[in-house]
């Protein structure tokens, strides 16, 4: 059951989605909402203090100050998402393996989108992350911070706020298992490449190669993923 808190910041949340609430107004003071919402202000308190840390509200303090609403947006919500996400596949509700398939489905659709849609600038940041990466091989916590760059890079320029939200999500869960399956320099080169490669097609606008060579990275990944798990696993054993 939830509590005070958690009952008041949601219907505040619900109240932001709905647009009752827009981004930049002013919330009204502790002791009005505690009377809007029949609670004491220590709930308030709370329930602001937890959509403040989500990033739903934010405070300015001195003359004109207050608690003002903050404009969710898609990698804000995505953020929200992939921790549960992140949960859930932690407790072997989710498995890897579905995960896997929307990986796929994801973003075999969005490498199709950029292709047809992404304008100079995006095919621009594309290639240039596709770079970044590659010259980045010899170390491996920048390479794999550019690995995630770059596919998120390809979502945004789909222009699809829900397939951005979606990534954003499931970023929070693979980054640890992207990195482990680019653990060797010779790993990390095959993903370097292929990015470049898929960098190309989108500039190229061909949507059928794009997607092509996005299923083949995907698998790729999911067979190093495999292998370095295995390993693992015996060294355990």
């Amino acid at each position: 059951m939830a509590t005070a808190y958690e009952t008041v910041a949601g219907r505040i949340q619900s109240s932001i989605l709905a647009g009752d609430l827009t981004s930049g107004s002013r919330l009204p003071d502790e002791d009005e909402l505690a009377q809007q919402h029949g609670v004491g202000r220590s709930t308030i308190r709370e329930a602001l203090r937890v959509l403040g840390g989500r990033g739903w509200l934010q405070t300015a303090r001195g003359p004109g100050g207050g608690v003002f609403v903050n404009a969710p947006s898609a990698q804000f919500v995505g953020r929200e998402l992939g921790a549960d996400l992140a949960f859930l596949v932690g407790g072997s509700e989710i498995t890897f393996d579905e995960m896997r398939e929307a990986r796929e489905v994801h973003e075999v659709m969005a490498v199709q989108l950029a292709a047809r849609r992404a304008g100079p600038a995006e095919q621009r940041r594309i290639r240039e992350l596709a770079e970044r990466g590659r010259a980045a091989i010899d170390d491996a916590d920048e390479f794999n911070r550019l690995n995630i760059e770059f596919h998120l890079a390809i979502t945004e320029a789909t222009h699809n706020r829900v397939l951005l939200l979606w990534m954003s999500a499931i970023r929070q869960v693979v980054a640890g298992a992207m990195a482990a399956a680019a653990a060797t320099r010779k790993r990390r080169q095959h993903v370097a490449d292929q990015h470049l490669q898929i960098a190309r097609a989108i500039a190229a606008g061909d949507h059928d190669l794009a997607a092509q060579l996005m299923t083949r990275h995907l698998r790729d990944f999911h067979a190093d993923f495999i292998e370095v798990s295995d390993r693992v696993g015996e060294g355990a054993g």
